[in-house]
């Protein structure tokens, strides 16, 4: 089962609204128009790990494959899967407890996205 990440669960006992998801989803369309729901979700994800995620536990709670977290983060990053630029709202850096592993975390750009994808008024990108 899929878990809802926090910022669409209710907020102090009361359910988002419609005007409030509309809201969010004209905030996300005004970062980035094709941006698919399950990207925005693994940035959101993302964000609410204060010491960043893995890959392996952001698929899990976004409830997507480990391929499609990938390509996700990925295009998140500065580079995705075409070799091209990609959006820097993210960074990857090496566990320092378990080489292996990279530590996902958002970047200061990623967080000013959210903000306006949150519909704040003076966040720009």
């Amino acid at each position: 089962m899929i878990q809802a990440p926090p910022v669409f669960e209710e907020r102090d006992g009361e359910p988002m609204t419609i005007k409030d998801a509309l809201k969010l989803l004209y905030g996300i369309q005004k970062v980035d128009p094709e941006m698919p729901l399950q990207q925005v979700m693994c940035l959101f994800v993302i964000a609410q790990e204060k010491e960043g995620i893995s890959l392996t536990d952001l698929a899990n709670k976004v409830g997507i494959g480990l391929a499609s977290a990938s390509r996700y983060v990925g295009s998140l990053g500065k580079i995705n899967r075409h070799r091209e630029e990609g959006f820097n709202f993210i960074e990857a850096y090496e566990d320092p407890m378990e080489r292996r592993k990279k530590i996902i975390r958002v970047t200061t750009k990623g967080k000013i996205a959210i903000r306006k994808m949150l519909g704040e008024s003076d966040a720009n990108l």
